[in-house]
């Protein structure tokens, strides 16, 4: 079930809509927002949308956040024993 839930937050996140890169964007609090959103979503399911922080950074450093955050996310859950 978890892990259905974690293909549908990465399904939501990866939908952010397109943006262009802007020098004075902050990709660090966006980041943040993001890991705010994909925490939200695991405890309710609710789907998330572009935070307001994450306006003005591209789409690649969007993926590159996703997958990080994505990442991090997988570590935390445990792994089944199958012994």
């Amino acid at each position: 079930m978890r892990t259905i839930t974690l293909a549908v937050v990465a399904a939501a996140l990866l939908t952010l809509s397109a943006c262009s890169s802007d020098d004075g964007a902050d990709v660090a609090a966006c980041k943040k927002a993001m890991e705010k959103q994909f925490e939200d979503a695991i405890e309710t399911g609710k789907e998330g949308s572009r935070p307001p922080a994450c306006m003005g950074i591209d789409d690649a450093t969007l993926r590159r956040l996703v997958d990080e955050i994505m990442s991090e996310g997988m570590d935390d859950i445990p792994t089944p024993s199958l012994t």
